[in-house]
């Protein structure tokens, strides 16, 4: 927005003249107005604009249950089809606390987080386990997706 103000200033102008008439007799004469001065007002905008949306750093939580009835589970990775394997920090994985192997308890849970980096407005992925059971049967699951916007107002 702009502010404005008016300051007026009123000034008294007098004007005299001096001369002679025909026969060379002084003559005087003089007379005055009020001139009122207004200031001109100052006047300014300020605009902000976005120019770019880059990157935003977004910690994500992983959680991996054994829901089986039987026996308990090795898990042996955790990949994330957007950032990779989610247990070591690289690339645009910043940081973590996610490690493998973990042994799953049946019924059990195992969870973690991690903090990863994505450049532009939206991002979409989700994150494989990779399990194995006592008898070296594996399974994969893989989570819900996870869709993050950003955006600026």
């Amino acid at each position: 927005g702009s502010v404005t103000s008016e300051i007026a200033t009123t000034v008294t102008n007098v004007v005299t003249v001096f001369g002679h008439d025909q026969n060379n007799v002084a003559l005087q004469g003089s007379d005055s107005a009020l001139v009122t001065i207004n200031d001109v007002p100052p006047s300014a905008t300020v605009a902000k604009s976005l120019v770019g949306l880059t990157c935003a750093d977004v910690q994500y939580r992983v959680k991996v249950n054994n829901t089986g009835t039987a026996e308990s589970l090795t898990l042996t990775s955790l990949n994330d089809d957007g950032f990779g394997a989610v247990t070591s920090v690289h690339d645009n994985v910043l940081s973590t606390n996610c490690s493998v192997p973990q042994t799953i308890a049946v019924g059990g849970i195992y969870e973690c987080e991690f903090t990863a980096r994505f450049c532009g407005g939206s991002h979409t992925d989700t994150v494989t386990a990779t399990l194995n059971d006592n008898d070296n049967s594996t399974i994969t699951p893989t989570s819900n997706s996870l869709t993050v916007n950003v955006s600026a107002n």
